[in-house]
């Protein structure tokens, strides 16, 4: 009699009349199918708080060109199946290309450039979005090879690369957070209008036996 009683409760637990979650999953996604809804109005996290329905949902998603096509629902929804561990496998040269904007007056890297930031795959997550990073080209350091700052507006930081013409790669200088009156719109203009570039520190550094101190002051 107990055994026929605990699977009657698991019978019940299992149809839709008493799984709230099978039937709010299922009444969602019925409403994206049908087009009722658009891909933008899928709520990924309804999804990942409504367990294996929800779970379920979400790889079927995976597999929906129309929902994938738009990078930043991709990345959500890679994020919400397996966290940063999945979006990093998707993080290649191919889609950095693709979806970072080149600043005016900044030249288009080649392969050898994308490879260099795929090496620190979490640093650029937010860049396989479209236009969502910007690349410009400033010779920061007077040597005559410009280095390549990408504005990764999403994270608030900017990364500095150089080339190291002794090993001939690309490789990352410093990383700094981007003050937030630097937008996106902000930096494209300047860069349009000629009106970015670089400018000497006023305070130079100290050397104490070959040993230099950085000296940083807000000027």
């Amino acid at each position: 009699a107990v055994s026929l009683l605990v699977l009657v409760i698991l019978v019940l637990l299992n149809s839709p009349v008493l799984d709230s979650m099978r039937i709010s999953v299922n009444s969602h996604m019925a409403r994206y199918q049908s087009g009722k809804n658009t891909p933008d109005q899928v709520s990924l996290y309804m999804l990942e708080q409504s367990g294996r329905y929800g779970r379920a949902a979400l790889e079927s998603l995976k597999s929906d060109a129309g929902f994938m096509k738009d990078p930043k629902r991709a990345r959500d929804l890679l994020m919400a199946l397996d966290g940063e561990q999945s979006l990093q496998k998707v993080v290649s040269e191919k889609s950095l290309a693709e979806n970072v904007l080149i600043a005016p007056g900044s030249g288009k890297p080649d392969a050898a450039f994308w490879s260099a930031l795929i090496k620190e795959r979490y640093n650029v997550m937010t860049c396989i979005e479209k236009d969502a990073c910007v690349l410009v080209e400033q010779d920061l350091n007077s040597d005559g090879r410009a280095e390549r700052i990408l504005f990764a507006f999403d994270d608030e930081r900017y990364i500095v690369y150089g080339f190291d013409p002794d090993k001939k790669e690309w490789q990352e200088l410093t990383m700094s957070l981007l003050p937030r009156d630097i937008t996106k719109e902000k930096l494209l203009t300047a860069a349009k209008d000629g009106k970015l570039g670089t400018k000497p520190k006023a305070w130079r550094d100290l050397v104490v036996d070959g040993e230099r101190l950085d000296v940083n002051l807000n000027e």
